[in-house]
């Protein structure tokens, strides 16, 4: 599905669940095509495609004098049965999706609150006072706490959280008036940032999460009758801008293959004929992804044998950054990365305390044979490969497996950090460390030593990205190790 129709998608899916849970009635207005592209960043066109197709299965009218309004009447009994329906539908996947908020965003909310600028923090109470009875457009709202921390993709993530969650939750006619309700909540949260009272603002904000896990709880416990069925809704969340460019997944693909080994340096890509063939793409598509593999320094023709994989080193003198998809593609790895450092404390801590013994051997034996590889770079990835694999939590593993595709995209940066042997060194005492609390069954002292190797990761590499000149990196916040 191309990126316009998973907007359009998610246009078309919000205004529905408003009109079906009764939060706009027979006549009412719907908001303007631009300002629900205001709200959710997206273009008029695609909100006017969404309205269409509302149109066509006759919820509203449209008219150029008069905008969209609701056609359809439906019965107290007919919204009962919506609200059922839907939540039924989602039961598994709202509940997990619950469970895992505080882990992926719990310090995240709380740092971008904390580095939030007095300008930031009057629009959020100027927003909250304007969109607080309009479930469709809290998101603005929602979205300040992110800006200072200047991540995009975390942006969207965020904003998918709220489309599932919160958007239809609070548009059950029980919870909508608690939207009006937060307002004393909002002017709390804003007074300890304005006071920098943070540890009081961090309580602040697990206790509204707990409350509003709560409520979810309770909502299907006294609330939702329906049986969940066995097939359900599941969460779904794609990196990617525009997910809808499968160059960028198979390039992906081969560069995953050649960190791997599978493609080692001095070995040949597969053929542009046989990569069409075995993954039923275009060659078009397989031409552009081998493009972007040789824009990175991956790969170098080698004429008439193909595509040569290049040493790790040389990647970075191959590595064309003047290309503006190639410069994006390294941000999206700096984004990512941001996200893993903020949020692998308490994951690796949840994925941790759910193994057990022969797991928890397993992860030891995975650590300890990066010692016998020429690079010890791959611990990164290594270990945030065994949370993915490990957690419970569905929703994070979704989450944690699409950021892990996106650190494949700095491999021109692993010149930079200098030869084998210096890059062992920076490493090593991570590698030793780490080894030894798993030895230990020490999980707060594993979550702490990977938290500092991501935050260091995270440094090093925004700075790699600004001496390239790629200027949109500084503006990633490496918070400082004193603010865990």
């Amino acid at each position: 599905m191309g990126a316009e129709m998973e907007l359009q998608q998610m246009i078309y899916d919000t205004l529905l669940t408003q009109i079906q849970f009764g939060t706009f009635v027979y006549m009412d207005s719907l908001p303007a095509t631009a300002e629900v592209g205001e709200h959710f960043h997206v273009s008029v066109d695609t909100v006017q495609l969404a309205y269409r197709r509302l149109k066509r299965e006759g919820y509203i009218s449209l008219a150029k004098n008069v905008g969209a309004r609701v056609l359809v009447s439906f019965t107290e009994e007919e919204i009962e049965q919506h609200i059922q329906t839907f939540f039924a539908l989602r039961k598994d996947a709202l509940l997990d999706l619950d469970g895992s908020f505080g882990l992926l965003f719990g310090r995240i909310w709380w740092l971008g609150l904390k580095h939030a600028p007095p300008e930031t923090l009057d629009k959020i109470e100027r927003l909250y006072q304007k969109h607080a009875q309009q479930p469709y457009a809290l998101w603005q709202y929602y979205e300040q706490k992110y800006v200072s921390l200047g991540n995009a993709m975390l942006t969207r993530l965020a904003r998918q959280f709220f489309l599932f969650f919160q958007a239809p939750f609070f548009s059950a006619a029980e919870y909508r008036h608690t939207l009006g309700e937060g307002a004393r909540r909002v002017q709390e949260t804003l007074k300890l940032c304005r006071e920098k009272d943070w540890q009081a603002l961090q309580s602040l904000l697990c206790s509204y999460q707990n409350d509003l896990s709560a409520s979810l709880h309770r909502f299907y416990r006294e609330r939702v009758t329906l049986p969940a069925p066995e097939e359900q809704v599941a969460f779904y969340w794609n990196s990617y801008k525009k997910p809808g460019q499968l160059c960028y997944s198979l390039a992906m693909e081969l560069l995953i293959a050649i960190s791997r080994g599978v493609y080692p340096a001095g070995s040949l890509l597969p053929t542009m004929e046989r990569l069409s063939e075995e993954k039923e793409i275009s060659m078009r598509t397989v031409r552009r992804a081998v493009g972007l593999l040789c824009n990175i320094g991956a790969v170098k023709s080698d004429r008439p044998y193909g595509m040569r994989v290049l040493p790790i080193l040389e990647s970075i003198h191959n590595c064309d950054f003047t290309q503006p998809p190639i410069r994006q593609r390294l941000l999206d790895m700096l984004e990512s990365l941001q996200i893993f450092a903020l949020s692998c404390g308490a994951v690796a801590e949840r994925a941790l305390r759910s193994l057990d013994p022969d797991s928890m051997g397993l992860w030891r034996q995975r650590l300890s044979a990066i010692k016998g590889m020429p690079y010890y770079d791959v611990l990164t990835y290594t270990v945030l490969a065994l949370i993915t694999d490990s957690i419970p939590n569905r929703t994070v593993h979704t989450v944690y497996s699409e950021l892990l595709q996106q650190l494949f995209w700095g491999n021109p940066l692993r010149g930079m950090k200098g030869d084998r042997e210096t890059t062992n060194a920076l490493l090593e005492p991570y590698l030793a460390g780490l080894i030894s609390c798993l030895e230990n069954q020490d999980i707060p002292g594993f979550c702490g030593k990977l938290e500092q190797m991501l935050l260091y990761e995270l440094g090093d590499s925004r700075d790699h990205l600004l001496q390239l000149g790629i200027k949109e990196a500084k503006n990633i916040l490496v918070p400082e190790r004193d603010e865990w």
